[in-house]
C-alpha cells in the first residue's frame, strides 16, 4: 500500500505531534518554533504530500533559502537584513516540513539518507550563518546602541570565526557522541545514562540544559529575528558566543574521558618488565 497523500490537516498535525516526541521526549511547550514555524509548516508539508516531493529534496531547497539568507546578511543592508530574515524563516519553516515528511512517510529515524543530509547541511550552514552576520555587523555603520563600534573593526571579525568554529565543534560533539549523561537535553538525540563522571556530569547536564532552552527555544530563532528587526545583530553575535563556549569546553572534556583508554601493545609491556629487571 503505498503513501496517503491527501491527509486532513488535523490528522496530519497529530501524525507529526506523536512521531517528533518519539525522538525528542521532552517539549518544551514555549518552543519559539513550536509556537511559530511549525503552525505553518504543516501546510507545507500538506502540499508537498500531495505533490509527492520527497523529504530530501525540502531539505535542499531549505539550504538554498537559508545560504540567499546570509548571503544577505554579508551588506551590512538593514533592508537587505530584513529579506534575509524572512528567508531564513522559510528556511526553519521548510526545515520543520522535512523531518515531518521524512518520519510520516518512512517512520522515525529511518531515512538515513535524510539524516545525512540534515546532519550536514545543518553543520555547514549555520556555522555559515555566524560568518555572514559577522560581516554585515564589520559592513554596517548604522548599527544600534555601541554597535557602531564594531563597524570596520577587525574585533567583529574574530567574534564571527570564532562563534562559527564553537558551533561547529558543537555539531562535532553532537554527531560524534550519540549516548550523553542523565538529564540532558539533545535537539536530536535522546539523552542515555552515562555513569562515573562526578561534577563533569552535573555541569555538563546544567550547561546543555541552559543551551535547550536559550539556543534551541529562544536565542538561535527568536533572538536572531529580534536583532535583525531591532538592527543589533552585534548582540547576536556576542551573545553566541557566551552561550556556546562552556558548553563545547565541558562537552569535549567530558566525551573525551568518556573514551576508551588505548591499550599498551603486550611486546612493549614485556619490554618495560625486562628492562626494569635488568
Amino acid at each position: 500500500m503505498g503513501v496517503r497523500r491527501n491527509i486532513p490537516l488535523k490528522e496530519l498535525r497529530s501524525i507529526g505531534k506523536a512521531n517528533r516526541q518519539q525522538v525528542v521526549k521532552s517539549v518544551l511547550a514555549l518552543q519559539f518554533t513550536t509556537l511559530f514555524h511549525r503552525p505553518i509548516s504543516i501546510y507545507f508539508t500538506k502540499l508537498f504530500l500531495m505533490a509527492g516531493i520527497t523529504s530530501d529534496t525540502i531539505t535542499l531547497v531549505s539550504y538554498v533559502f537559508a545560504v540567499a539568507a546570509g548571503v544577505l546578511f554579508i551588506f551590512g543592508n538593514y533592508w537587505y537584513a530584513l529579506i534575509g530574515i524572512a528567508l531564513y524563516q522559510l528556511f526553519i519553516i521548510l526545515d520543520c516540513s522535512d523531518g515531518d515528511m521524512s518520519r510520516y512517510m518512512y517512520g522515525v529515524n529511518k531515512n538515513p539518507r535524510g539524516g545525512f543530509l540534515e546532519d550536514m547541511g545543518h553543520s555547514i550552514i549555520q556555522p555559515f550563518i555566524i560568518i555572514c552576520i559577522a560581516f554585515g555587523v564589520y559592513n554596517n555603520p548604522q548599527s544600534l546602541l555601541v554597535g557602531t563600534l564594531f563597524h570596520q573593526n577587525l574585533i567583529t571579525l574574530v567574534i564571527g570565526f570564532i562563534g562559527s568554529s564553537l558551533f561547529l565543534a558543537l555539531h562535532v560533539l553532537d554527531y560524534y557522541s550519540k549516548s550523553r549523561p542523565a538529564g540532558t537535553v539533545s535537539d536530536e538525540v535522546t539523552a542515555a545514562p552515562v555513569k562515573r563522571h562526578g561534577p563533569l556530569q552535573y555541569s555538563f547536564a546544567a550547561v546543555s540544559r541552559f543551551r535547550a532552552w536559550a539556543n534551541k527555544y529562544t536565542y538561535g530563532d527568536l533572538l536572531l529575528l529580534i536583532t535583525v528587526v531591532s538592527n543589533t545583530l552585534w548582540l547576536f553575535l556576542i551573545l553566541w558566543g557566551i552561550i556556546h563556549l562552556p558548553l563545547v569546553i565541558v562537552n569535549g572534556v567530558i566525551s573525551y574521558q568518556r573514551l576508551a583508554k588505548p591499550q599498551v601493545l603486550e611486546q612493549e609491556v614485556e619490554s618495560e618488565k625486562k628492562q626494569g629487571l635488568s
